[in-house]
C-alpha cells in the first residue's frame, strides 16, 4: 500500500529511528584515554603487554608518549578515572635489550629505563603526581615476566 505524504507507516517510522540510532555511532567509551594512541601496529598475540595509566587525580588528563629504542610507539592523553585504571596495548617486540622511555609535557616528567624482553613480557607505565603526598611529578615503569596481580 503506498504511503501518502500525510501518513507514515509504523514500519517506516521504526526504520527511521533505527537508522538514526545507528548513525550516531556507539556510546562514548568509558576508557581513561581520549584515543588509544598506538603509533605502531598492535599485535593481539604479541610478546609484550603494555599498560599505561595516569595515577594522578591532581592532573587529568595528562599526555603520555612512550618510545622504544627512540621510536615513539604510543602517544595519547590519559585521564584519571579510578586511579587503578589502565589502557592495555599488545605489541610484538624483538627479544633482547631495549630502552623504554616515557615523556609527558603537561605532566612535566620523563624517565628512561633499560629493559630486557625474553618471551612474554608485561610492562606498566604509570604517571604519578599528588601535590600533597607525591609532589614529585614522575613515571614508574615496571617490567615482569608474568601478568600483574598474579602470584
Amino acid at each position: 500500500e503506498p504511503v501518502s505524504a500525510g501518513r507514515r507507516s509504523p514500519l517506516l517510522l521504526l526504520l527511521a529511528i533505527l537508522a538514526a540510532a545507528c548513525s550516531s555511532g556507539p556510546p562514548a567509551p568509558t576508557s581513561q584515554v581520549d584515543s588509544k594512541g598506538a603509533l605502531r601496529t598492535e599485535s593481539p598475540d604479541g610478546n609484550v603487554v603494555l599498560y599505561v595509566s595516569n595515577q594522578s587525580h591532581a592532573l587529568s588528563p595528562v599526555d603520555v608518549t612512550v618510545a622504544l629504542d627512540g621510536e615513539e610507539i604510543l602517544s595519547a592523553d590519559f585521564r584519571t578515572v579510578e586511579a587503578h585504571d589502565w589502557v592495555e596495548y599488545h605489541f610484538d617486540w624483538k627479544p633482547g635489550a631495549h630502552t623504554l622511555n616515557a615523556v609527558s609535557k603537561t605532566g612535566d616528567a620523563t624517565t628512561e629505563v633499560p629493559i630486557e624482553i625474553h618471551g612474554k613480557t608485561w610492562i606498566f607505565v604509570g604517571y604519578w603526581f599528588d601535590p600533597v603526598r607525591e609532589p614529585e611529578k614522575k613515571f614508574t615503569i615496571l617490567v615482569q615476566d608474568k601478568p600483574f596481580g598474579s602470584s
